[in-house]
């Protein structure tokens, strides 16, 4: 019990016969305990009661988990591809494509789009995050897990709207068939994964510790932050805009020329 003035311990009170006592608790766990600092009876915020008001005080050391929102669906450009030399050139020759049709004073305004359809020509996309409802897309996600999924689902509302043992038992049913194919589905893909991953051990090492680094690192953000060109740090979509503009301005419009002496 914290030491305070009597006024600041008794939660409640009766002044018609002097009584007063101390009944209303906060209340914690063992774990919180050692982190609770204060706790005190605050008067006057009463509202049509004969019961104070009680604040505990505790200090949290741990940061609150966020809670996760649903995951967003992103496609990016396959850009691993571009190790592959037959594709390297579909790349060079589109590119080269989309600059002869751009005029010249406006070469640097349109080379990031430039860039990006011929990435997206010669390599394709990927879909990484979460597909069309908000669900993850995994590689064990085929037909015959969506059809197993749908069917329990639909099993699962009969037997809502029906209420019989037939339903229920048909719903079970369904459950536990669902539950085998997304396990095998599971099982093979593992199985896939880990025969990759050993064939590039035994022909490809720098592809095998590639993967070995993205697994142990996990989720990585991107820092949308760019340097000026005086080194100061821009942190807001309009200056990181303006800076790549002006850095493939100076860039595809150089003024410094190399002097050619004469004969």
């Amino acid at each position: 019990m914290f030491k305070h003035k009597g006024a600041h311990q008794y939660t409640w009170y009766q002044d018609t016969l002097g009584r007063r006592s101390m009944i209303d608790l906060v209340v914690v766990s063992s774990d919180l305990r050692p982190h609770v600092l204060d706790t005190w009876v605050k008067r006057g915020v009463e509202l049509s009661t004969d019961h104070h008001l009680v604040v505990c005080w505790i200090r949290l050391r741990k940061r609150m988990l966020d809670r996760l929102g649903r995951p967003k669906r992103i496609v990016r450009v396959c850009w691993e591809r571009l190790a592959d030399p037959s594709v390297r050139g579909v790349f060079n020759s589109h590119l080269r494509e989309s600059f002869n049709q751009i005029p010249r004073e406006s070469e640097w305004t349109m080379f990031s789009s430039s860039i990006v359809d011929s990435a997206i020509w010669s390599c394709g996309c990927k879909v990484s995050g979460a597909g069309r409802g908000g669900n993850p897309r995994t590689q064990w996600w085929t037909l015959e897990v969506r059809d197993a999924v749908k069917l329990k689902k639909e099993s699962y509302q009969a037997c809502l709207a029906r209420g019989t043992p037939e339903a229920a038992e048909a719903y079970q049913q369904a459950k536990r068939t669902a539950a085998g194919v997304v396990s095998e589905a599971k099982t093979q893909v593992w199985e896939e994964f880990s025969e990759a991953m050993e064939k590039d051990y035994r022909m490809a090492s720098g592809k095998f510790w590639q993967t070995v680094r993205r697994l142990r690192r996990g989720k990585q953000l991107s820092a949308n932050t760019v340097y000026s060109g005086g080194g100061e740090l821009l942190a807001s979509t309009g200056d990181i805009v303006g800076r790549w503009k002006e850095y493939f301005k100076d860039l595809l419009n150089p003024t410094d020329t190399p002097s050619v002496e004469e004969p």
